[in-house]
């Protein structure tokens, strides 16, 4: 610019009009953009959580033969994503359109100015071409400039939702200090929970123990917060009212990563990677051979493990799609003993296997590990071989008490045992 303006001040003052007027443009485009890039943005995310469940759900499609109703609902989300990238395209291209525009009226300027100057004898030839030349190098970096900030008003927008994800409250906050812990009872003292102060509560006033060493069973209806404590144990929420206690200690009291080495967790559907049985089970830890061929004989994975090509190290292909049910359920509880955590809590993740294979599993489990199992099963059949059952419904424990002497009660408990056998009679 300096050069420009030791050539010729007024031809420079013609040459910087237009990009002024370039600056201004996008000033008044820019938040026309972030409106458009928005919605391009949102509608993408629409579409991956829809093929997310869709995939998640293909199972439950198929059997309601929904295949036809859950590809049109898809094609009006993608319709409305091709949209929104269309706007954006557009806006894109008139942005592109206006600067080049700019720029060539600006050529256009800086010839007709140059001319009249030459003609004046303002302008030598030789400084018009030089002129020009200098004019040349500042445009390249000005169109560069120009993109690049295209470039970051479409970055800035995405990056947004992952600084909303980032900067989101934790549901649980990390404060407690390391203790010795050798749990002997971990117990709920009066715990009440709900997801939000307008949202009504998932437990009410729940009193439990869970002994070392013991099998604790959780029975109830569908939707009767049995899985929503298994979040409390494991402190993924922290309950509305109430302590979670291990010995004397409040759970909110002990490091996240100290509690969460005490206990494993394995859910009736575990996450699986695309990769070996060995890493699925090892999962990133340091691990001994005798440590591993341990889990995977006390999760019965031996004989399957025989089966395969590679041993260990076959692949199970995308999410364990390879598997079956229950070699995934074996592989997820393998995962989970592998530390010998001194609680294990079990969410159904055993409903794969039939009931024999369940219990002869839960019992090698108890004895061979020495620890504590939390089982939570749709078979009650399988609470059979628990040391004491909690009965949930509608949040609140109706019913306590071993398999036997629920059943001699003859309450909610005895209903859904009579329920289950009338079911498998039918089967």
């Amino acid at each position: 610019l300096f050069f420009l303006i030791k050539i010729n001040l007024w031809l420079t003052i013609v040459a910087v009009i237009p990009m002024s007027l370039a600056i201004f443009a996008w000033l008044k485009v820019s938040p026309m953009m972030y409106k458009y890039y928005y919605k391009w943005r949102d509608a993408m995310a629409k579409v991956n959580n829809y093929l997310h469940s869709s995939f998640s759900g293909i199972k439950l499609i198929k059997s309601y033969t929904m295949e036809k109703k859950n590809h049109d609902q898809f094609k009006k989300i993608l319709q409305k994503r091709i949209e929104a990238a269309v706007k954006v395209i557009k806006v894109e291209t008139i942005i592109d359109t206006l600067f080049s525009s700019i720029q060539e009226v600006g050529i256009i300027f800086i010839l007709l100015f140059g001319g009249i100057f030459i003609i004046k004898g303002n302008l030598t030839i030789g400084e018009f071409i030089a002129f020009n030349a200098y004019i040349i190098l500042l445009l390249g970096p000005m169109i560069r400039i120009g993109h690049f900030f295209v470039s970051k008003k479409r970055a800035q927008v995405q990056s947004e939702r992952l600084e909303q994800i980032k900067d989101s409250p934790a549901d649980v906050v990390d404060t407690g200090k390391a203790r010795d812990i050798v749990p002997e009872e971990m117990t709920l003292n009066k715990v009440s929970f709900k997801y939000s102060k307008e949202s009504p509560l998932i437990l009410e006033k729940i009193n439990i123990k869970i002994p070392v060493g013991k099998r604790i069973g959780l029975a109830g209806t569908v939707g009767s917060g049995k899985t929503t404590l298994t979040k409390l144990l494991m402190r993924i929420v922290d309950p509305t009212q109430g302590r979670v206690n291990i010995d004397k200690f409040d759970i909110r009291k002990i490091p996240l990563s100290q509690l969460r080495s005490l206990l494993s967790y394995v859910p009736q559907e575990p996450s699986l990677f695309s990769d070996t049985i060995r890493n699925n089970i090892i999962f990133g830890r340091d691990c001994t051979p005798d440590r591993l061929n341990e889990a995977v004989k006390l999760a019965q994975l031996e004989d399957f493990i025989k089966n395969q090509a590679k041993g260990l190290d076959e692949t199970i292909g995308e999410r364990g799609l390879k598997l079956s049910g229950g070699e995934k359920q074996r592989i997820a509880i393998a995962r989970a003993i592998l530390d010998r955590p001194r609680i294990l809590i079990l969410d159904d993740a055993t409903s794969n296997l039939d009931a024999e294979t369940e219990k002869e599993l839960i019992n090698q489990l108890s004895k061979s590990l020495n620890t504590t199992i939390v089982i939570i099963s749709h078979r009650l059949s399988v609470l059979s071989i628990c040391d004491y059952i909690y009965v949930l419904d509608q949040g609140e424990i109706v019913e306590q008490g071993t398999h036997n002497s629920l059943l001699k009660k003859k309450e909610l408990y005895w209903k859904l045992y009579q329920h289950q056998i009338i079911e498998e009679e039918l089967k």
